[in-house]
Order: C-alpha cells, then sequence, then structure tokens
C-alpha cells in the first residue's frame, strides 16, 4: 500500500482502493478486517518493490516499524512469535501470533549483517525472490 507494492493506496489501518479504475487488484486486508478475523497465526510478508522504492531496507524498515505499531495497539491479543517455542506458549495463553516473512531479497539481504539485521527486527522467513526476476532466481509474474 503505500509500502512494498504501490498499485494500491491507503495503509493497513485504512481500506486500500486501487490507483486506476482499470487496475484488477484488491485487497481487504486491514487492522479491522484482522481484528475481526478468527486467524489465530498470520505470516506478515513484507515487501519492497524494486521498480518504486529506491532504498528497499528502508522501505522494509517502516514496514516492520508499522506491525510493531499495531502490535503495541493489539498487545493485549496479538504478539511476534519468534520460534516455534514462542508461538506454542502464546497460543498456550489464548494469544495471537503474527510472524514476519521477507518477500524478496535482492536489495536487502546481501551479506550476513543484512541477515543479522533482519533476524533482530523479528523476521523469521525469507523467500529469496518474489513477482519478479532477479539475479537471485525467476518466477511466474501473475
Amino acid at each position: 500500500m503505500k509500502e512494498g507494492f504501490p498499485l494500491l493506496r491507503g495503509s493497513f489501518t485504512e481500506a486500500p482502493r486501487s490507483t486506476s479504475w482499470r487496475q484488477r487488484l484488491r485487497s481487504r486486508a486491514t487492522e479491522g478486517t484482522l481484528l475481526q478475523s478468527g486467524l489465530d497465526v498470520v505470516v506478515v510478508a513484507l515487501y519492497a518493490h524494486p521498480w518504486f522504492f529506491r532504498d528497499l531496507r528502508a522501505s522494509i524498515q517502516r514496514q516492520i516499524e508499522r506491525t510493531r505499531e499495531f502490535l503495541k495497539r493489539n498487545s493485549e491479543t496479538w504478539f511476534l512469535a519468534l520460534s516455534a517455542s514462542d508461538l506454542l506458549a502464546g497460543r498456550t495463553v489464548g494469544k495471537r501470533a503474527l510472524v514476519l516473512s521477507l518477500e524478496g531479497a535482492e536489495g536487502i539481504v546481501e551479506s550476513p549483517e543484512d541477515a543479522a539485521w533482519l533476524w533482530r527486527e523479528g523476521v523469521r522467513i525469507v523467500a529469496p525472490f518474489h513477482l519478479t526476476d532477479d539475479r537471485l532466481g525467476g518466477c511466474a509474474l501473475l
């Protein structure tokens, strides 16, 4: 929305809408729909499309910060799972879990220090490529 893949306007805290009447992309994923859902474990896909963002790491960092803001607002019911045992412990006391995932690593995970930064930030899944071909691999676009 404002970060990641900006073909949708809006943000997680407001209703997203497409940027063009011709666009087929839409989403109903907002903070409100997540809170009302019956989901207990949600993988949050962090993504910064290289065509739209010069500083991919900064975009990912802002998305992580927005996730933390959500967790602060909803700390009674949601937590960030950092391990399988962490997830099980939180679920045992009735909390709902978020797991951070990075989609597309090129330009973000370029060194062991970058991987360590993501780990410190709570990212536990890294999918090397997403949506577009890059030097790490290829994928099917839509």
